[in-house]
């Protein structure tokens, strides 16, 4: 069966994307509910406003499939003061009992780098391919000025971004005998970070301003044995080049005014 994939561009507003860094306490209760998501505005864009009114007549296609009082109230579209968001998500495991023929696909570093994601999924539940969000950056080729697509750690996103998704739709049961909607992560690409990163730029420099230099011992790195101890012997006779330096120019001082 092929899923029906959509594809929109927005602003992220909101984010829980890898790496995972939370060591996690009760890591084998839950498992099934660790996520990546994010929330994308429009910021009244008319475009994004017609993303959103798709979104709902998705929403409203599921509910004449299994009856409009067992579907729960649309969760997938948002509110962020007066703009309408759109919420996504992708989990990080599938429990196996659900999908025992699918393949497991290992969390890489970029995802998992402590290894708690992996310890929290251990033999009940399994990462696989519905599980796995691919990320990409925009780039524009230098040679011929053509934008490509490759991809990128997750690391790279920011808040702010401009950014296209693609998402899939879901229909998950809920404890209740109900059902909800959802939006499932698939890909997420990077079209535009620029602005993010001037911002970054502007507030490390507003944050550092002038500073009042202090004095630094100078080191160089990788002496080798022999200067080391010549160091050492100028070091305690008091014999510093500078020093020297100077009392020469003293002494040629002295001998002109004798002079």
């Amino acid at each position: 069966m092929e899923e029906v994939v959509m594809s929109f561009q927005g602003i992220i507003s909101k984010m829980d994307l890898p790496p995972f860094q939370e060591k996690l306490r009760y890591f084998w209760r839950c498992a099934r509910f660790l996520r990546q998501s994010i929330t994308v505005t429009g910021l009244k864009s008319p475009t994004f406003a017609k993303v959103v009114e798709n979104v709902a007549e998705v929403h409203a296609l599921f509910s004449r499939t299994v009856g409009q009082n067992q579907l729960q109230e649309c969760s997938m579209i948002a509110e962020d003061g007066d703009d309408p968001v759109l919420e996504m998500s992708n989990r990080y495991f599938t429990p196996k009992k659900d999908a025992p023929q699918m393949p497991s696909i290992p969390l890489t570093a970029d995802i998992d780098p402590h290894g708690y994601l992996a310890r929290a999924g251990g033999q009940s539940h399994i990462h696989g391919e519905d599980n796995v969000v691919y990320y990409y950056e925009r780039q524009k080729a230098q040679d011929t000025g053509d934008h490509k697509f490759v991809p990128c750690k997750p690391v790279r996103f920011r808040i702010g971004d401009i950014v296209e998704v693609q998402v899939s739709f879901a229909l998950l049961p809920l404890r209740d005998g109900k059902c909800k909607t959802s939006m499932v992560l698939r890909t997420l690409t990077l079209l535009d970070g620029s602005l993010t990163h001037k911002s970054l730029v502007e507030q490390v420099t507003r944050r550092g301003g002038p500073s009042k230099a202090e004095p630094k011992l100078k080191r160089r790195v990788g002496y080798v044995d022999e200067e080391i101890s010549k160091t050492r012997m100028k070091l305690n006779a008091m014999n510093i080049d500078d020093k020297e330096e100077g009392a020469s120019a003293e002494e040629n001082a002295e001998a002109k005014s004798l002079d």
